[in-house]
């Protein structure tokens, strides 16, 4: 008897190539959409409404401090040691302060980069920017200087001097 082999039909293999193709193209169709869309739609960020934001949540940072401050509910714990060897605090006005600037920051501009010094799995505050620019920031400062966001990266530093706080 001579040997058998396997004949393919040229149909078939075509048939199982589109199924192959419609396959990847479903698995993948959400990612490549949604990454067309993030260049169709570039956020830009006002640097006068940034500026006016971050005054609004360093002020709301410091009324923290200072109710915290004033109750005498300072609740400290140690972070660690400073390159000098000194006791690193980190006190319940650190992580209230944190917890507005933070909120208020992100709460507006969700897609700006927000590092801070302290850290906490909190639940996101509602933190919310009422819109209004200060006058002396409306005076000095020109608005329509827009940036994109991916360009902007906001540090936060809730309590200076946590060792002279405490």
């Amino acid at each position: 008897m001579a040997p058998m082999g396997i004949r393919l039909s040229p149909l078939g293999v075509a048939v199982f190539c589109l199924l192959g193709l419609g396959v990847i193209y479903h698995l993948y169709a959400g990612v490549i959409s949604t990454r067309l869309a993030a260049f169709s739609q570039r956020r830009t960020v006002d640097l006068r409404e940034l500026l006016a934001v971050s005054l609004e949540a360093a002020i709301q940072g410091g009324v923290e401090v200072k109710n915290v401050r004033e109750q005498n509910a300072l609740e400290e714990k140690t972070k660690g040691k400073t390159k000098e060897g000194a006791n690193e605090f980190l006190t319940l006005g650190d992580l209230r302060s944190h917890k507005k600037m933070f909120y208020l920051i992100k709460n507006t501009y969700p897609e700006l980069t927000v590092n801070s010094e302290e850290h906490d799995s909190s639940v996101n505050e509602a933190a919310v920017w009422s819109r209004d620019i200060p006058a002396d920031v409306l005076a000095k400062i020109e608005g329509g200087q827009e940036v994109p966001a991916e360009s902007i990266t906001v540090w936060i530093d809730p309590l200076d001097a946590t060792q002279e706080y405490t």
